[in-house]
């Protein structure tokens, strides 16, 4: 768990971006929102993709 704003210096070595805000940027890893997490709405089809990236 981070600050948007240190995402950048601490994505090295993180196999996935998990936001619950809109990124400012692109990453060298994959990134995900997770808004699902916050309006209850999709958060299994989230759970599988975030599986799906760390399985990966």
């Amino acid at each position: 768990q981070c600050k948007i704003a240190e995402v950048a210096s601490r994505q090295e070595g993180a196999d996935l971006i998990v936001s619950t805000t809109i990124l400012p940027t692109t990453y060298s890893i994959p990134a995900l929102s997770a808004t699902s997490y916050i309006t209850g709405i999709g958060m299994e089809a989230l759970d599988q993709k975030i599986l799906t990236h760390l399985q990966a």
